[in-house]
């Protein structure tokens, strides 16, 4: 479900530059992408195979470039980890 709200965030986001813009499309990217931000800011603390010392720049690049860099911490720390 945590990798269906990060694709649907990158194309919601992705939507903005292109569609009108409506009050509903944007309130629901910045609802959807705050979640998510904090979703992934918790997990960088609680996820064992982040590897040590690198749990601030995790935290630094979700909070600077978060829909760029959630994919990649999805990938390689959460799905990873399920297998």
């Amino acid at each position: 479900m945590l990798g269906g709200a990060t694709v649907v965030q990158l194309v919601a986001s992705v939507a903005l530059f292109y569609a009108d813009l409506d009050l509903t499309l944007i309130v629901g990217v910045l609802v959807l992408q705050a979640v998510l931000l904090l979703i992934y800011l918790w997990d960088v603390g609680k996820n064992d195979l982040v590897p040590e010392g690198t749990e601030r720049a995790w935290r630094l690049g979700i909070l600077l470039a978060g829909p760029l860099v959630e994919p990649v911490y999805f990938w390689f720390f959460i799905l990873r980890g399920d297998a």
